[in-house]
């Protein structure tokens, strides 16, 4: 399966989780979260990763020590959104199925801002 990594070198654009039970995609409703910008689901076993976009970049490389509260911070929402989720604690969000992908079904969930984790 190809992967790719969507965020670029040194920046979190956004919260991706791992859910590996049947039903993934529909995790965030029993956690009662807010609805993700995107699910990707495997229809061949319901596993899904849910996407929810931020609404600022987060610089992660830390060439600006001023920035590790706002990291910190975003990697505490991370951790939250994980264990609501029951998503893959060993997942690092780092790459992702393209939405286009064939084998997957990505749906688009939520469009407002508001309804985003916001790690500014």
């Amino acid at each position: 399966m190809a992967e790719i990594a969507p965020d670029p070198p040194g920046w979190l654009t956004a919260l991706r989780f791992d859910i590996d039970t049947e039903g993934g995609g529909a995790a965030w409703i029993e956690a009662e979260l807010p609805a993700p910008n995107f699910v990707v689901i495997n229809p061949s076993n319901g596993h899904a990763h849910l996407v929810y976009l931020l609404g600022a970049w987060v610089q992660t490389d830390f060439g600006d020590s001023r920035r590790l509260k706002v990291v910190r911070y975003a990697a505490a929402i991370e951790r939250a959104y994980t264990a609501a989720l029951g998503a893959d604690t060993a997942y690092a969000g780092r790459f992702g199925v393209p939405s286009r992908n064939g084998n997957y079904c990505t749906l688009s969930v939520a469009a407002r801002n508001d309804d985003r984790p916001d790690a500014q």
